[in-house]
């Protein structure tokens, strides 16, 4: 399957103080998803090209360098053997890979909780934990939501939790920028 990564850049006459205004589109083909990008955070496209990972230009301000990931994947098989999973076999799949193959010790659960995201149903966790590895402690905000057609799209912030408070805003008008099926849909960029 092709995929064309899709970033147009809407530009003006702008002075200094409106350069954080500056959106990019990142549109994907494979699972067609879109969402609007600040035009100061870099975007790389992934491997199997089913999403987007934002990292901002500047990680001088962070403990640690965040990023924030948005894609999709076809729903995996229910536990149960009765479908594909639920939004909360999703969930909780995240943090059990986590404990599984990320060596993440000390897992909290902060807040797990129903939304509505493009008229579907929607579940947020948000955790924290300390890498194994490196001892760097994360925090994460995961956003999943299930269409029709059994496809997962998927947010995700990841930063230390110092960074939490200024990112969460930040990660959660992205969240609500994002639009499913764009190909279908007529828009005036």
């Amino acid at each position: 399957m092709v995929c064309c990564l899709c970033i147009s850049v809407v530009c003006a006459s702008i002075s200094a103080d409106d350069k954080s205004q500056i959106q990019k589109l990142y549109s994907n083909k494979n699972f067609d998803f879109c969402i609007h990008l600040s035009a100061d955070w870099s975007s790389s496209e992934s491997y199997t090209r089913n999403g987007v990972t934002l990292a901002p230009n500047n990680t001088t301000a962070f403990s640690l360098p965040p990023r924030i990931t948005v894609g999709a994947h076809v729903d995996q098989p229910s536990q149960t053997g009765d479908g594909p999973q639920t939004l909360d076999e999703n969930i909780q799949s995240i943090v059990d890979s986590l404990r599984e193959y990320g060596s993440a010790l000390d897992i909290q659960i902060l807040k797990k909780n129903a939304m509505t995201l493009q008229r579907l149903p929607a579940r947020a966790i948000t955790f924290k934990y300390r890498d194994s590895h490196a001892g760097d402690e994360w925090f994460v905000k995961d956003v999943n939501v299930i269409d029709q057609k059994n496809i997962v799209y998927f947010a995700e912030l990841k930063c230390h939790p110092k960074d939490a408070v200024a990112l969460e805003s930040i990660f959660d008008a992205l969240v609500q920028g994002l639009r499913l099926h764009c190909k279908s849909k007529t828009r005036t960029e």
